[in-house]
């Protein structure tokens, strides 16, 4: 997962992610944001355990008045 994130981090530096952790679970957790906010959030933890889900989200450049 950390090294998942820090490529994307050298490809996309303002992308925005969210990680889902075992969802539909007791002990369902989000982190989300700034990618670089969220790999610092990363480093305070030792492991993170568990089904995870990766999300990345990036606006869309495309000229909005094209249809």
């Amino acid at each position: 997962m950390h090294a998942t994130i820090l490529l994307t981090s050298h490809i996309e530096p303002n992308i925005t992610v969210a990680i889902a952790r075992e969802l539909t679970k007791i002990h369902e957790e989000y982190i989300r944001g700034n990618i670089k906010d969220v790999i610092e959030e990363l480093k305070k933890r030792n492991n993170i355990k568990g089904e995870i889900v990766l999300v990345l989200s990036k606006e869309n450049t495309v000229n909005k008045e094209s249809n």
